[in-house]
Parts: structure tokens; sequence; C-alpha cells
């Protein structure tokens, strides 16, 4: 066949200059998501600590 087969690659190298940017931007969003997970548990914790006083307190006004 016509074709030889090369031993090298050719690569094309981009200079990107906003890539901190972007990995900054990208950080952000994680830390987002963490501090969002931990409201919502800290929410449901409280909500189940809630429910559980009140009912405590409505067997005891029962009594």
């Amino acid at each position: 066949m016509g074709l030889q087969e090369r031993k090298y690659i050719v690569m094309e190298a981009i200079v990107f200059p906003y890539i901190n940017l972007l990995w900054t931007g990208c950080l952000v969003m994680i830390l987002e998501i963490l501090m969002a997970i931990r409201q919502r548990f800290s929410k449901l914790h409280l909500q189940k600590e809630l429910a559980y006083h009140t009912k405590e307190n409505t067997k005891e006004m029962k009594k």
C-alpha cells in the first residue's frame, strides 16, 4: 500500500489564558455544593429535634 506508518505524532498546544479563572469557578461551585449539602442536613437535623421535643412537651402537657 502507499501509506507509511509514522513513528511520531503531531500535537498542538493551545494557550488558554483564562484557565485559572475556569478552575477558580469550578472550585467555587464545589464549595457551594458542599455548603448546600451541609445546610440541608443541618435543617433536617433541627426539624427532627424539634419534632422530638414537641412530642415530649405534648406528652407532659397531657399528664
